[in-house]
């Protein structure tokens, strides 16, 4: 275990000529690289800092896939599975891919973030769920909106017309103001007003003279 190894000792040892020192010394840096590993997927796994952790795990390099993948398997916590899976994704590993593309339509905190790594990655068979996402999102969620347009881009994906006329530029533009007004706490509430038909008047037949006749002859 880490805590029986003296590091000082193992750094030494990793600086001599003397094969007999040297090769131990490698394999227990290895043990400590390991175990640090483990530590650190461990705090991924109980938080409360899951997003800063896994943002930081790629440095340890490949030696953490075999706990993530484990992590992944294992959890069932959904925002430990998507940060999991993305780190996978950066090590080439799509153990996590379902799970990402789950997020893109279904995850409220993440699914942007997940979307710009299954495009960095060519995932393909993300396009169909963020086209999905994006017919479902709000407007005001510009953030997200412009996340996913940007991951169907790279992805080759071709952008329906009905979400070509849904998600126009005027329209994002007055939903980030709107969203604007409410996060500066000016307004409340953006009300928009309700458009109705208007039905077709009926004409009623009304016996006797006609009104404009009664009126002339009420001036007289």
């Amino acid at each position: 275990m880490m805590s029986s190894l003296n590091l000082n000792s193992v750094l030494e040892n990793l600086e001599t000529t003397q094969v007999d020192k040297q090769v131990p010394a490698l394999e227990q840096a290895a043990e400590i690289v390991n175990s640090v590993a483990i530590k650190a997927v461990e705090a991924l796994r109980k938080g409360p800092n899951r997003f800063l952790v896994a943002e930081r795990l790629k440095c340890l390099g490949s030696v953490i896939v075999p706990h993530l993948e484990k992590l992944l398997n294992e959890s069932d916590d959904s925002e430990t599975r998507i940060l999991a899976a993305v780190v996978l994704l950066q090590f080439n590993s799509q153990l996590g891919v379902p799970c990402l593309v789950d997020a893109v339509t279904q995850d409220e905190d993440y699914a942007g973030l997940v979307a710009e790594h299954l495009a960095k990655a060519g995932i393909d068979q993300a396009i169909e769920p963020i086209i999905k996402r994006l017919r479902n999102c709000e407007l005001k969620q510009v953030d997200l909106v412009v996340s996913l347009l940007d991951a169907l881009a790279k992805l080759g994906g071709a952008l329906p017309s009905d979400l070509r006329q849904r998600l126009s530029e005027e329209s994002l533009k007055k939903a980030a103001l709107h969203q604007a007004l409410i996060n500066s706490g000016l307004v409340k509430q953006i009300k928009h007003p309700a458009y109705e038909a208007i039905a077709e008047i009926q004409l009623i037949q009304v016996e006797g003279k006609p009104v404009s006749e009664t009126i002339i002859e009420e001036r007289r």
